[in-house]
């Protein structure tokens, strides 16, 4: 009985010797998280500047806009003198501004020259005339740089006839063909006349500018 028991007892070492060895059971470990990739802002840097040199030079553009604008807009409209206007100025503007049919009549003894000019002259009449009896000069004042007289869009007929117009950088503005001159002189003037012309929009303007003629001698009456 003693063998079988060795054996068996051999047995079982052989078995238990012969058994492969588990692999211990895997340690949990702490891993650092995977950082993020950043997002790729190239484009700003890029695009930025273009929309920053776009919105300066759109800005640039309308200021250019606006200042040829008002540099139009200042050479067809006197500028107006700072100094208060001559007793005589203002009594030609208000008998201007007053009448009640389209004749004017200017003696010298109502208005004695030289009648001083700081501010243009409105003629604002569809239709007027404005005639002389005597000596009747227009003169602008020393820093004036505006005109003598502006007519207004609305003139269709306005007649100077027998006055002196001396010293003004544009003697006379006006518009269309509403301007007649009779006897009229201009002494050191820069621009005796400038004439604008309304056309219509997208239209296409033929014809000639009408012009004026000069006389050595004083047109009378009878003479056209």
């Amino acid at each position: 009985m003693l063998p079988c028991r060795q054996q068996t007892k051999k047995k079982n070492e052989h078995s238990i010797a012969t058994e492969p060895l588990k692999d211990p059971a895997p340690i949990a470990q702490h891993q650092k998280p995977e950082p993020m990739p950043q997002k790729n802002n190239g484009w700003l840097v890029v695009v930025l500047p273009l929309l920053t040199l776009l919105f300066l030079g759109g800005n640039l553009w309308q200021y250019q806009q606006n200042k040829q604008t008002t540099t139009v807009v200042a050479e067809a409209v006197s500028p107006v003198d700072s100094k208060p206007q001559s007793v005589l100025q203002t009594k030609l503007q208000s008998a201007i501004d007053g009448l009640k049919g389209n004749l004017l009549l200017l003696t010298d003894t109502a208005y004695p020259s030289p009648i001083s000019i700081n501010r243009v002259i409105q003629i604002k009449s569809d239709t007027l005339f404005i005639k002389t009896k005597g000596k009747i000069e227009l003169v602008a004042d020393s820093g004036y740089n505006g005109g003598a007289f502006n007519l207004t869009k609305q003139c269709k007929l306005v007649m100077l006839d027998s006055l002196t117009i001396k010293n003004f950088k544009t003697g006379i503005i006006a518009y269309n063909n509403a301007l007649l001159l009779k006897n009229v002189r201009f002494d050191n003037c820069t621009v005796a006349i400038q004439n604008l012309f309304a056309v219509p929009v997208n239209k296409f303007i033929s014809g000639s500018l009408q012009a004026f003629k000069a006389d050595s001698i004083p047109v009378s009456n009878k003479q056209k």
